[in-house]
């Protein structure tokens, strides 16, 4: 390892040779930064169809947005309902404790859960996301505040999921270097750096 340093009136630049290559203390303080901004930073992706021929599977960047900005359409259930439903069956008054513990759902008032499964014995698990149908999608409510996560309605069909930008894929960083809409710019150069080195 070689060192050198080059001063001028106001600034003092470190040159040193690792490996074959000169790196500048600036350059180490940039590469410092975007590794920070990139484990930080929440982008989105969608699967679905598109293409020439309008074929399932279809990935496109989205933007810099968490999974919450997503969820507007799907409803909050629990993880067991079904089977806690089918459990309790068509006793009244475990269908009266068990409705006003959905009434709560979404709430942090958890104190109508805890009694419905500290009578019933039946573990309803966690606040999930559900389509109309009912049916999970992936998300539970605890990953949607986290901002990373993924809503499955239909496979390739349909689905929503977001990730830190440095975990993204190649595939992932040429979609968001391509990308012909608004994207923050250190996005973008972040994505052409991972891609050009």
């Amino acid at each position: 390892m070689h060192l050198f340093s080059i001063t001028n009136d106001t600034t003092l630049c470190i040159i040193i040779k690792a490996g074959g290559n000169w790196v500048t203390t600036a350059q180490i303080k940039m590469a410092t930064t975007s590794n920070a901004f990139a484990a930080t930073t929440i982008v989105a992706f969608h699967i679905g169809r598109g293409g020439q021929f309008y074929n399932s599977g279809f990935k496109s960047f989205i933007g810099e947005e968490k999974i919450d900005k997503y969820v507007n359409d799907l409803f909050i259930s629990y993880e067991n309902i079904h089977e806690v439903s089918k459990t309790i069956g068509h006793r009244e008054n475990l269908r009266d404790l068990l409705e006003q513990v959905l009434d709560n759902r979404g709430s942090n008032d958890l104190s109508a859960k805890i009694r419905f499964e500290r009578i019933t014995g039946l573990e309803l698990g966690e606040e999930v996301y559900t389509d109309c149908n009912g049916s999970q999608v992936g998300l539970t409510v605890a990953e949607a505040i986290t901002g990373i996560g993924c809503i499955n309605i239909d496979n390739d069909y349909n689905t929503t999921y977001t990730c830190y930008l440095e975990n993204c894929d190649e595939k992932e960083l040429e979609l968001i270097a391509n990308y012909r809409g608004y994207v923050d710019s250190e996005i973008r150069a972040y994505a052409q750096e991972i891609l050009n080195a």
